[in-house]
């Protein structure tokens, strides 16, 4: 194969020479034909219903748009562009039609001036195929929206339709030279240099749109090999661009080289609309599915959305490999070795398991991230401000369940996929199993953090949002993971604390929590009186609209605690929701001696009192300090 695009290479760049000659060959040709030139213009009723019918159609298409809500999604824009397709695929038939009869009719002799009318004819329907493709995917309708989400449509528009237009001329031209029986080296001339200008126009059109390309490969997704993909994706039609001219300098040499020249345009043609495809049937069976399962999808239902986009990418690339494979079968044929054949079958089949196995990746992870649990993580201060909500155990353990499953899906993925490339996993699969006793042995630390794992979590010990205190460190549980859960202190910090070494775990957000605090009141304060009054306070809290759904039971004095020198000291409490327990004491707190203030019962003070048995003492004292 390197041989031969050497040779073309060489033939190619030789017979760039003679094309001086092309229009001395072009005017001896029309001289020598039968029918005068003027006699082209038998085009003329075809290329009118071409260009005529394509504008009304347009029209037509820009007036039924206005009746579109603004906001509608790309189902609803569907339809009237598939009846706008419809009618332009007729238009396209009967100008074809038109120019067949045409030349059947008036040019009936095969001479230059029949073969230059029957090249204009295709050149004008191929170009008309790309204007009307682009028309449907990137022109944007009345609400300013194309079918195809890409940026700057109006710009690839015109570039695909030059480009469409350019390749159509060039394959026009060249028909026409085969057909008048054109000097071969003037063909391999105009295809050489007019193949070399319009890769280069390929490559700058890939390169130039490049982030338009990689966001609509992206398609919203944030996956980091799927961005990866998807910046590679322009790079990889560029490449493709310069492969399909390299084919055609081995078509310059080869036997069939015309049937490779036609193969390497219509292969041009498929990987340019490619992406295309690809987005809009994304687009339409996201959109499709979604009306389906309604405006609010419960987890499942959005994973099925979010595959179904997937899904419809893949089918819309599915399509294009299976057309240049239709392209291309009988050409390499010839070329392959029957081992050659089996081993990029197996390669086809490798990529179904590929596909099926990111399909099943895709779900499971959608799945997983519309279950998981989505926890803030408040600055220090903004604890009681915000509701804090404790995940269901279900939540908590299936980061885990998550690792596991999809860790299974990649691994069985990978062992499917090298049994089709012919490898025997059977040793690979003993020699996992001694791997993993190996490790088992040598980090036993490794496998003690993670069977305390499995029976903590078994335990339902804690979950993620919970308190907890293992002894030496406490925190909000944050993250689990296979070894080890992560805490945040209060303060900030974040403990990352090993399930191995969690002796015990004392949880402080189970169910309730009850709060008890002293009040240091003067020894003379009515205690009866007390009472009542928390027990008002109690009350009213309970009624608060803000508090009260965080009590469990109301304040009360429990009563007398201790009695020192200069107070009685009471015990007070409360019992709330675990979460806000804080919060709810300093209320309680701030509500109490508030109504103990209004009320005039007094707390307890430092102030010493000195008392006397009589005023001759002080008098008697007053005299001996003068």
């Amino acid at each position: 194969m390197s041989a031969l695009f050497s040779q073309g290479l060489d033939r190619g760049i030789e017979a760039m020479t003679h094309l001086p000659a092309l229009p001395s060959a072009v005017s001896m040709s029309f001289a020598n034909s039968q029918s005068p030139l003027f006699v082209v213009a038998a085009l003329v009723p075809g290329l009118l219903v071409l260009i005529g019918g394509l504008w009304v159609s347009g029209a037509q298409d820009r007036r039924r748009q206005r009746h579109l809500a603004p906001d509608a999604d790309l189902l609803a824009r569907l339809g009237p562009a598939m009846r706008r397709l419809v009618i332009d695929g007729g238009i396209l038939l009967l100008a074809a039609t038109l120019f067949s009869f045409s030349l059947d009719w008036i040019l009936p002799t095969a001479d230059a001036t029949r073969s230059a009318a029957s090249a204009v004819g295709s050149a004008a329907v191929a170009a008309a195929v790309y204007f009307v493709v682009g028309r449907l995917a990137l022109t944007p309708g009345a609400n300013g929206r194309s079918l195809l989400p890409i940026a700057r449509p109006h710009w690839h528009f015109r570039v695909l339709v030059v480009y469409g237009a350019y390749g159509a001329v060039i394959l026009a031209v060249l028909e026409w030279l085969r057909a008048v029986g054109a000097e071969p080296a003037l063909a391999a001339g105009w295809f050489m240099l007019h193949g070399s200008l319009i890769t280069v126009f390929k490559v700058w059109w890939f390169f130039t749109g490049r982030r338009e390309i990689a966001a609509l490969a992206m398609m919203g997704a944030t996956g980091r090999l799927r961005r990866l993909l998807a910046h590679a994706l322009p790079w990889l039609l560029a490449a493709s661009a310069v492969g399909i001219w390299s084919i055609g300098r081995v078509a310059a040499v080869a036997p069939d080289g015309p049937a490779w020249g036609v193969a390497a345009a219509r292969t041009q043609l498929v990987v340019v609309l490619a992406p295309v495809l690809a987005g809009m049937l994304a687009t339409v069976a996201r959109e499709a599915s979604g009306r389906l399962v309604g405006p609010t999808p419960n987890p499942l239902q959005q994973a099925i959305i979010t595959v179904s986009g997937q899904l419809g990418a893949a089918c819309g690339w599915i399509v294009s490999l299976i057309a240049l494979a239709g392209i291309w079968q009988f050409f390499l044929a010839g070329l392959m070795s029957s081992e050659l054949a089996a081993a990029l079958r197996n390669l086809l089949l490798v990529g179904a398991l590929v596909l099926a196995g990111w399909v099943v990746w895709s779900f499971l992870t959608a799945l997983f991230d519309a279950y998981a649990p989505r926890r803030a993580a408040t600055v220090p201060g903004e604890e009681d401000d915000h509701e804090q909500t404790t995940t269901s155990r279900l939540g908590t353990v299936l980061p885990l369940i998550r690792s596991f499953v999809l860790g299974a899906v990649l691994g069985l993925t990978l062992l499917v996929v090298l049994s089709r490339l012919g490898v025997d996993i059977a040793p690979l699969l003993a020699g996992f199993g001694i791997l993993g006793l190996a490790i088992s042995f040598g980090s036993q630390a490794l496998v003690r953090d993670i069977v305390s794992g499995i029976f903590f979590i078994a335990d339902d010990a804690f979950r993620v949002g919970e308190y907890i205190d293992t002894g030496r460190l406490k925190g909000t549980v944050e993250r689990i993971s296979v070894r080890s859960v992560q805490l945040r202190h209060q303060s900030g910090l974040v403990h990352t604390v090993p399930f191995g070494q969690i002796q015990s775990v004392t949880n402080a957000s189970r169910d309730w929590a009850t709060v008890k605090f002293n009040l240091r009141l003067d020894r003379e304060a009515d205690l009866e009186r007390t009472r009542k009054l928390v027990k008002k306070v109690g009350q009213a809290m309970q009624e608060d609209g803000e508090l009260g759904p965080e009590i469990l039971l109301p304040l009360k004095l429990q009563g007398l605690a201790d009695v020192d020198d200069s107070a009685m000291i009471v015990r007070l409490k409360i019992t709330t929701r675990p979460a806000r327990a804080s919060w709810v004491q300093r209320e309680a707190l701030k509500r109490v001696l508030a109504a103990l203030r209004d009320a005039g019962i007094p707390l307890a003070t430092n102030a010493v009192l000195v008392r006397s048995d009589s005023a001759d003492h002080i008098a008697s004292g007053a005299a001996a300090a003068g």
